[in-house]
């Protein structure tokens, strides 16, 4: 009985802190073709990632990240200034919080990009 117990109290912890993750880890920027973004870093007030170009022109990129829970609320925005990627590159960027924090942002099941982009 006792066994039962705490194994199921360890099923249970796992579960929750499986869910706690982020699933924003890596992916296409929607609207934009080639594109993506990896090695979210998140910190207190601002957070860190890549973003590659698969194009054969260069672009600017810049604008909001926008991170919603399972219920689609905002928990978390970050304003990237804008940065031009030189074409088949890649460029680290760095995000500040607006709205919310890092650990706010870790927990989104979402994430939507508001993006003031323009190519060159």
């Amino acid at each position: 009985m006792r066994l039962r117990k705490f194994l199921l109290s360890v099923i249970l912890i796992f579960i929750f802190c499986t869910a706690s993750s982020a699933l924003v880890r890596y992916g296409n920027v929607p609207g934009r073709t080639g594109l993506s973004f990896r090695n979210i870093n998140y910190h207190h007030s601002n957070l860190t990632f890549e973003v590659s170009n698969k194009n054969y022109r260069n672009v600017t990129f810049g604008g909001t990240m926008i991170f919603l829970d399972q219920h689609n609320k905002i928990v978390a925005k970050a304003e990237i200034l804008p940065q031009k990627i030189k074409r088949r590159g890649s460029r680290s960027f760095k995000a500040v919080f607006t709205e919310g924090t890092g650990a706010d942002a870790k927990s989104a099941r979402r994430l939507v990009w508001d993006l003031n982009q323009r190519n060159n």
